[in-house]
């Protein structure tokens, strides 16, 4: 009789490595003389967590996709390469009958390897029949987006188990199965006084238990750190909170981070509170085993992901979720909501502040205080919440896993009870990315879509914040627009100081999203409640507001909508004017213009009109259309009015002299100038150039505002 060779890969994080421990406790349960193999990366949570479960672990070269950097991509290449070979190697000698992969990079020179060597299984029955390939592979995702890897995995499996029966739709062809996310080990009739008795805890106390996962998540553990001095307050609340393992590649240090916020902190803790510091607040970077601390907790502090959540219900924890933003799929969201729509959690959102001269996601410490001590005040909310969840669990996940992996052997599968079904959740914002939530949001803008549901906009928000705090360019950059479409106010100084923050003389944001972030200031000038009144379908990008017909004019706030922070905006726009970009500099001049528009007993700002006359001479021809649309606005005076823009009666650019008869029409609008004023600056306009396009819209535009006047 052969023995049952189970080979395990997977990992980086532990809601990786988690599930193959799981999937390898239950495989010994049933068949104890089978032999395991972990497959790792050296330096990474797996190195220390599968020694510790008692299974040997062997360890390739990998990698993250770096993106299209080329010499990381070389780098990339290189160090799959090296791991593909001994993931070879490892393979013919251990010969394994089915191969376990949860996913991450960590996993990726095991399953290349086992496709390869199924490509050639011809040549390695002539030349080395004994180690010809034999094996079956069962890729687990856990969540509802599945990852890079397992989207090219699903390929090459034999089955693809998922934990959320939506992801199934979101995987190329393959057997794919729901069965549900698998967890060693839990169970709610856990016994909580031997639980505290363990960890040394008085059976009467109330316990929180707060973590942001294997490796730590920074909002928890600074919102933690920052509520310290208003929980500790509360006579017998223990606080108990795993700072995380810094592991090799990673730049955060959960427990650095928190011992730096505690000392930060120091001066909010009189001699009472040091004292309970040091008895009440217990603190360690892993806890191993997890179970007692479930157990012992009267609530859970955690994040958003498949592995917490599911533990969350195998114990019967009542919890607070913190998801984290900007996730494919806003998986931890999406999580998160599941949960509270059953009952059995409370969420509270992380959302971006200034910090150090960037925006962070966070969650203010005294938020997170306040919503704890709520829930710990609410002992019936507790303990409906611990019901609802007991109910969410599904006790079957280990044992239909296991009986897939016998299937694969050709083994009869157990009887094992289908998972339940989920209720999915329906909302309009959840799984749009970044770019189908700025459509979204330019359609309510603009009255081509139905208004935000409150819960539909707290999610929004919730994105946004998310994107503001990213890396690269483009999720910012999206962010900024988009905080202008919301009318989101409580960002106006984020966008502030992503259009004119610098450093030692530098700005602290790129090109980008500086521009960016003078288009969301100028979004915001919109008067909220008006979208279902505009026509659906106009322009909502700044150069075309001033385009728009008269009436459409009026659906602005300008400068007074902005209430307290009018005077900071201004300050930011002018500043603007003399940005390093180009871009930045005509969008500030566009919002400048939208600011102002309508708003004819508005003082000017000093020093507008000399910034915008010099702008009308810059080199760039959209700086230059852009400056003339926003003197339009700006000018009070028939004599200033015509002085500056007679620059442009001969610009080389036809587009700039399409915007000086825009801009000709809208004073003729405002009263500046009168009928005979506006009809010699329009003759005076050197008349060449189609732009390119099949029509003369240089023409169009001259006519057009003869009309204007013959009918004004």
């Amino acid at each position: 009789m052969s023995i049952n060779r189970y080979l395990f890969t997977g990992g980086g994080t532990g809601g990786h490595v988690n599930p193959n421990l799981a999937i390898a406790h239950e495989l010994r349960r049933r068949d104890p003389a089978a032999k395991m193999l972990y497959v790792g990366v050296r330096g990474k949570l797996e190195a220390t967590m599968v020694p510790t479960a008692g299974m040997k672990i062997w360890f390739v070269r990998s990698r993250g996709f770096p993106g299209m950097n080329p010499l990381k991509l070389i780098l990339f290449v290189l160090t799959l390469l090296v791991g593909w070979i001994k993931a070879l190697g490892i393979l013919l000698w251990f010969r394994p009958h089915v191969i376990i992969a949860t996913g991450g990079y960590v996993a990726a020179p095991i399953i290349f390897a086992a496709a390869t060597l199924r490509v050639f299984p011809g040549v390695l029955l002539r030349l080395l029949p004994f180690f010809a390939p034999r094996w079956r592979i069962l890729i687990h995702e856990s969540n509802v987006v599945p990852g890079k890897l397992n989207k090219v995995a699903a390929c090459l499996a034999d089955c693809v188990a998922v934990s959320f029966p939506k992801t199934l739709g979101q995987l190329p062809p393959c057997d794919g199965k729901y069965t549900g996310h698998p967890v060693k080990g839990g169970t709610s009739a856990g016994d909580r006084s031997k639980a505290r008795a363990e960890l040394g805890l008085p059976d009467d106390a109330m316990v929180v238990f707060a973590f942001g996962g294997s490796q730590g998540a920074r909002t928890i553990n600074r919102a933690v750190a920052d509520a310290l001095p208003t929980l500790l307050t509360r006579q017998g609340l223990y606080v108990i909170h795993g700072t995380g393992k810094q592991v090799e590649g990673s730049s955060y240090d959960g427990a650095a981070d928190v011992e730096e916020r505690l000392k930060a902190n120091a001066e909010r803790f009189d001699p009472g509170l040091l004292k309970a510091l040091d008895s009440r607040y217990i603190r360690s970077d892993f806890f191993k085993p997890i179970g007692p601390y479930y157990h012992a907790a009267d609530l859970v502090v955690c994040r958003g992901g498949a592995s917490s959540l599911t533990e969350l219900c195998a114990y019967a924890a009542p919890s607070l979720i913190l998801p984290k933003a900007n996730l494919p799929g806003e998986h931890q969201a999406a999580n998160a909501r599941s949960m509270e729509k059953a009952g059995a959690s409370a969420v509270l959102y992380e959302r971006v502040e200034l910090a150090d001269g960037d925006a962070v996601e966070m969650v203010p410490g005294e938020e997170l205080a306040e919503a704890i001590l709520a829930l710990l005040d609410d002992e019936g909310k507790l303990q409906d919440m611990a019901n609802k969840a007991r109910e969410m669990a599904d006790p079957h996940v280990l044992p239909r896993l296991a009986s897939e992996v016998l299937s694969l052997q050709g083994k009869p599968p157990d009887e094992v009870p289908a998972p339940p079904p989920r209720e999915e959740l329906e909302d309009r914002i959840t799984e749009l990315d970044s770019n189908g939530l700025d459509h979204l949001l330019r359609g309510v803008a603009t009255g081509c879509e139905p208004p935000l549901a409150d819960e539909d906009a707290r999610l929004a928000r919730f994105k946004i914040d998310g994107y503001l705090a990213g890396g690269g360019y483009i999720p910012p950059c999206r962010g900024c627009r988009m905080v202008g479409l919301m009318g989101y106010e409580e960002r106006i100084p984020t966008l502030i100081h992503f259009a004119t923050g610098k450093k030692g003389g530098d700005y602290c944001k790129l090109p980008m999203i500086r521009r960016d972030a003078f288009v969301g200031l100028a979004f915001l000038s919109l008067r909220p409640g008006l979208a279902a009144e505009r026509p659906p379908g106009w322009g909502i990008e700044p150069g075309k507001f001033l385009s728009l017909p008269p009436d459409d004019r009026d659906m602005f706030g300008g400068i007074a909508a902005l209430g307290e922070h009018a005077d900071a905006v201004q300050a930011a726009v002018l500043d603007g004017l003399e940005d390093d970009y180009f871009e930045s500099r005509a969008r500030a001049a566009d919002a400048l213009a939208i600011l102002f528009m309508g708003e004819e007993e508005q003082a000017r700002p000093e020093g507008a009109d000399k910034a915008l006359s010099a702008l009308l001479r810059d080199p760039s021809f959209e700086v230059r259309a852009a400056a003339v649309r926003a003197l339009s606005e700006m000018a009070t005076s028939p004599e200033e009015a015509l002085r500056e823009l007679a620059q442009i009666n001969y610009d080389p650019a036809w587009a700039v002299r399409r915007a000086l008869f825009e801009a000709l029409g809208r004073l003729f609008q405002r009263g500046v100038l009168s009928k005979d004023e506006t009809e010699e600056a329009r003759q005076a306009v050197l008349i060449t150039s189609n732009g390119f396009e099949t029509h003369y819209p240089l023409k169009a535009a001259f006519n057009g505002l003869g009309q204007r006047i013959q009918g004004g």
